[in-house]
């Protein structure tokens, strides 16, 4: 298992747009992932998961991943959230 804390520095949080573009990066892995806010843990691969978080600018997320390619798949997503 693999794990980062990530600080959201995208201008405005992860709105609908941006958690479909996020939601398509998490598919193009194998591995199981999940990201945490807080007290509230999702699938990094569903829309209503991610959306249902409100992530917004500043937030500090934990991305974890289990499985074949876990460490390029946390990699991948910090670096989605921090561009």
């Amino acid at each position: 298992m693999t794990s980062k804390e990530i600080i959201v520095t995208r201008d405005g949080g992860l709105k609908e747009q941006d958690a479909a573009l996020f939601i398509r990066n998490a598919n193009e892995y194998q591995s199981q992932i999940r990201i945490r806010l807080g007290e509230k843990s999702v699938n990094a691969k569903s829309l209503l998961g991610v959306l249902s978080m409100g992530v917004r600018h500043g937030a500090v997320l934990t991305v974890t991943a289990e499985g074949p390619d876990e460490e390029d798949a946390v990699n991948a997503l910090r670096r989605y959230f921090e561009a």
